[in-house]
């Protein structure tokens, strides 16, 4: 979002009929680029932003457009070049698997409805008030790509609060821009009104889930309480693992647990989202195990490793030892070495017990 912020404003100054500099064009159209790389569902927020442009008479074929597509190709070009398995490899296992954590549009819509509201408000502000500023593409610039932004995240199925980030960002900016020009002269006593009644409605929508989650980021920044991994970072230290395995989906528990505790991780997958996929997947395709055996590399991963410690998370509702039992005997057999020792915050936590002699001969 912040690569996409020096686009959107040379865009909206484009609008208006402002100056621009080349530099600044070409250096925005590289940021974009690259945030598209990084991103590239977001390109669905910049193509509507461009037909915005072509409808107001703004050429496509521009240098902040060159810059970004010129930059964009090079990103793929790169990895094409440097790391092909993402796209042979890596993409095939995200379509195939991700959708585990699909959720239905009617959770989305409910989830959202907030920001969707705060959008609307932003548009209908420019709306009563698109002939009275000099500058009226700014607003009407960042609530388009804020209502990309929402199609994005409702495309990509997942419920997430992250994913609602972008959406709420520029939504939030739109907001605040009707704060900055409340005290103008040109804005007449009406839509002035609108702004005094609808702005605060907006921003309070937007804002409750950030209020939530700055209350927990303040408690554990007091330490009045411990976080999950905090804990877990404890129990390594005082057990003295060497090697660490998380059954979870939650990456939280693997970083930055990881790099706090310079302890091994002991999969090739940064969290278990993928095993969850390969289940989902063999529900409704029975050949997924065949071409994703998930289930496979976590216990080949697991037995080379065969971690000092070892979480399983409970919250989920998901048996992952049940599952990669059933899955795999080695993995049943390699398990029953492992001791429950402690339990917190819904996480089970296991240590490897050292085999008897008879049987390590």
């Amino acid at each position: 979002m912040a690569a996409a912020l020096p686009y959107l404003c040379i865009f909206a100054r484009s609008l208006d009929g402002g100056p621009t500099q080349p530099a600044g064009e070409t250096i925005a159209g590289i940021l974009a680029g690259v945030g598209c790389a990084l991103k590239p569902q977001f390109l669905l927020a910049f193509v509507l932003l461009e037909i915005l442009g072509r409808m107001r008479g703004l050429r496509l074929v521009r240098r902040m457009t060159i810059s970004a597509a010129l930059t964009l190709l090079l990103y793929v070009a790169a990895v094409l070049l440097f790391f092909p398995a993402y796209f042979t490899n890596a993409i095939p296992l995200g379509l195939a698997l991700y959708g585990a954590s699909d959720v239905g549009w009617l959770q989305l819509l409910s989830d959202s409805r907030a920001v969707l509201l705060a959008d609307a408000v932003a548009f209908m502000l420019w709306w009563s008030s698109r002939d009275k500023l000099r500058d009226r593409a700014l607003p009407l610039t960042l609530a388009v790509f804020a209502a990309g932004a929402i199609l994005v995240w409702l495309l990509e199925e997942k419920s997430w609060f992250y994913h609602r980030l972008p959406a709420s960002i520029f939504t939030t900016l739109a907001l605040v821009y009707w704060v900055s020009v409340l005290g103008r002269p040109e804005i007449g006593r009406r839509a002035a009104f609108l702004m005094v009644i609808f702005v605060p409605l907006g921003l309070l929508g937007v804002g409750r889930a950030a209020i939530s989650r700055w209350q927990e980021q303040i408690e554990i920044a007091a330490g009045s309480r411990l976080t999950a991994e905090r804990k877990l970072e404890q129990v390594i230290r005082s057990e003295r693992s060497r090697s660490y395995i998380a059954f979870s989906q939650w990456i939280g528990l693997g970083f930055p647990v990881v790099n706090n505790t310079g302890v091994k991780w002991s999969s090739r997958f940064d969290s278990m989202w993928a095993l969850v996929g390969e289940v989902w997947r063999c529900k409704i395709d029975s050949d997924a195990r065949r071409d994703w055996p998930v289930h496979s590399w976590v216990v080949e991963d697991f037995l080379a490793g065969r971690p000092d410690l070892a979480v399983v998370d409970e919250r989920e509702g998901i048996d992952y030892i049940g599952t990669l039992s059933a899955f795999d005997t080695r993995f049943k057999d390699a398990w029953s070495q492992y001791q429950q020792i402690g339990a917190f915050d819904g996480l089970r936590i296991f240590r490897r017990q050292a085999m008897e002699p008879s049987r390590a001969g």
